[in-house]
């Protein structure tokens, strides 16, 4: 079967040609439960990558094959252990050469943290791996210019092909798109009406869904996701990364950006104050949207508010900005 949009689109395009050519499992929403035949057989062959680790090509390799192993019912577990979704080479090559920020480990961390924190929270893992499977591919734009940061319409703009390598019904597929506009920085104006259109346009039961989920997709996975994964070393390096995706020029510096105070803001009241809104003109309540505030981050999640914490603490020290006020 040929992907003919994706295929006239680069790596992207020959990633997923690639996937379907070589025999790669396509994922699906309702992927093996934790435990059956299919999980295990994944743990086996994770098993083998431990020891590999050290000897594993380069270092975006390491860090997604370490996702995999602290994370093996993730998308990327699966990636890693079976091929699901795409090679993992295909998967590296899928994104533009020279991102330093949004490159194919901070879909891996997207992908990993969204299975984590939903299964955290109780959900069932079917729906916790189609979350994962959305953070996979929420930043793919193999068209954007080699270290610039990826954009959200041009992944939407793919969303048939993409679809279709994933497994997605046209249910999911509905869905993904929804949840992926919500992962646009910053959200505001248009971008929050063409998400509030997609959400209405979705059943019910499948916008409460996108509406409780899409935030904690958009604040805590990608927003969050290197910070709550990652040490102080690691994370500053992806802010120099993310300085130069902003500024290729190199007038701005990690200092400009504030990381600090971003961080602090991570899960605050006003981080959800449009979902609010939408939820509200949508649905004529807010209640899908209310206990997804930091403190229920807190309550499930406390080694990663640390990790958090203690990047927003050493952001504030070296990079010589102010403790934002609570």
């Amino acid at each position: 079967m040929a992907l003919v949009g994706l295929c006239g689109f680069g790596a992207l395009g020959d990633g997923f040609q690639r996937s379907i050519d070589t025999g790669a499992t396509r994922g699906t929403g309702a992927a093996a439960q934790a435990g059956s035949p299919a999980s295990v057989g994944r743990q086996a062959a994770l098993a083998g990558v431990a020891g590999r680790l050290a000897s594993s090509g380069g270092e975006a390799t390491k860090l997604i094959k370490g996702l995999a192993l602290r994370f093996p019912e993730s998308a990327v577990g699966r990636m890693v252990s079976d091929g699901s979704y795409f090679k993992l080479d295909d998967f590296l090559a899928a994104h533009v050469r020279g991102a330093r920020y949004h490159d194919a480990v901070h879909s891996a961390e997207v992908s990993s943290l969204a299975y984590d924190l939903a299964r955290r929270r109780g959900l069932a893992n079917a729906d916790a791996q189609f979350l994962s499977e959305v953070g996979i591919v929420h930043d793919f734009d193999p068209a954007r210019a080699a270290g610039s940061s990826p954009r959200v319409a041009a992944t939407l703009g793919q969303m048939g092909d993409i679809a279709a390598h994933m497994g997605w019904d046209t249910r999911h597929r509905a869905m993904a798109e929804a949840l992926i506009q919500r992962t646009m920085y910053p959200f505001a104006g248009a971008e929050v009406e063409k998400y509030e259109s997609l959400v209405r346009a979705l059943p019910a039961e499948d916008a409460a869904f996108v509406l409780r989920e899409g935030p904690v997709l958009s604040e805590y996975a990608d927003k969050g996701g290197n910070y709550m994964l990652r040490r102080f070393r690691t994370t500053f390096d992806k802010v120099r990364g993310l300085v130069r995706e902003i500024d290729p020029t190199g007038k701005l510096t990690p200092r400009d950006l504030d990381t600090g105070a971003f961080l602090r803001a991570i899960g605050r009241p006003p981080a959800f104050l449009e979902d609010v809104g939408v939820a509200e003109r949508v649905t004529g309540s807010a209640d899908a949207v209310l206990g997804i505030g930091r403190d229920m981050l807190e309550r499930i999640a406390p080694d990663l508010v640390h990790r958090l914490e203690t990047n927003e603490g050493l952001f504030n020290t070296i990079v010589g900005t102010k403790p934002s006020a609570p």
